[in-house]
């Protein structure tokens, strides 16, 4: 999944499937939290870096993974109501009960093209910044 802060003009009404899934899991209706369906992710800021420093670098060849870390939906629950307290989020779930699904290797992408990616909890703060001031425009 590809999350981060949004550049187009949004409301909560059209969002991209990503950042929607994001909202929806943290405002669902239920205490249940889902299984992460997709357990890999980066920040929409390190796809734009890797493909600028893709074009840009003449030793830039074939193909890279460009991924953060896994995550589950419970971390990013956890990020919200520890970053949010303000706000109310639904679904409470296990709060630090995370099942690490695999671990990615992105080391091409971060030798060759020079790529840090993103942590997370940046990721999911600076997307929440924006959906929350989303909220109040809209209410």
């Amino acid at each position: 999944m590809i999350f981060g802060p949004i550049e187009h003009n949004a409301s909560l009404a059209n969002l991209n499937e990503s950042t929607k899934a994001l909202w929806d899991i943290v405002t669902a209706p239920s205490d249940v939290v889902p299984n992460t369906d997709v357990p890999a992710f980066v920040d929409v800021r390190d796809v734009a870096e890797a493909h600028v420093k893709a074009v840009e670098n003449d030793k830039a060849h074939g193909r890279y993974l460009l991924s953060s870390s896994s995550y589950t939906w419970q971390e990013v629950i956890d990020i919200v109501r520890k970053n949010f307290p303000e706000h109310k989020i639904a679904p409470l779930g296990k709060p630090g009960q995370y099942h690490p699904t695999f671990k990615l290797d992105h080391t091409k992408a971060q030798t060759e093209l020079g790529i840090h990616f993103t942590p997370l909890e940046k990721t999911v703060t600076d997307t929440f910044t924006q959906l929350f001031a989303l909220q109040s425009k809209s209410a």
